[in-house]
């Protein structure tokens, strides 16, 4: 079932939708790591998620396909080259591979690649990720204390 519920929020006066990018298994049925993204759009979730289907018809790439196998964090040297035909910067994402000369991936590239395919199919659409901090932090604070977060024990191993 699709969430049809638009989440808008104004920012600086502006009418924005707010919409959540899963990297990852963001449905827990496999291994159950995910990353999310948060973005300020100019437009519903609805215009958003057409745009991404219609990518295969559009530009010729499945954004679902891109990393998609268990472990398969490599880009695919087809999807580099149309990238670069598309005037996508690869030489500012991920690290070479160890044993060869590919690229590989983290979520944050997959996110940001994601994110470009969709501005090229609907130019008009104005995707901005949030950035927020997180309340939880490493060490200790300037005051000695540590946060805490609730909630470890509730995830069991698969």
């Amino acid at each position: 079932m699709t969430k049809s519920l638009d989440v808008k929020v104004k920012v600086n006066g502006k009418e924005s939708y707010l919409i959540e990018f899963p990297v990852g298994d963001w449905s827990d049925d496999g291994h159950g790591r995910c990353d999310y993204y948060h973005v300020l759009s100019n437009k519903p979730i609805n215009k958003v998620r057409e745009a991404h289907f219609k990518a295969e018809e559009t530009l010729g790439i499945d954004i679902g396909s891109i990393c998609s196998n268990n472990e398969d964090s490599h880009l695919n040297p087809a999807l580099a080259e149309k990238l670069k035909e598309l005037g996508y910067c690869i030489s500012k994402i991920g690290f070479p591979g160890v044993w060869d000369d590919s690229i590989i991936l983290d979520s944050g590239d997959i996110f940001n690649i994601w994110t470009f395919l969709l501005s090229k199919i609907d130019p008009s659409l104005k995707l901005k990720r949030l950035d927020a901090p997180s309340i939880s932090f490493y060490g200790k604070d300037k005051k000695g204390r540590y946060i805490n977060t609730p909630g470890y024990g509730c995830f069991c191993v698969k």
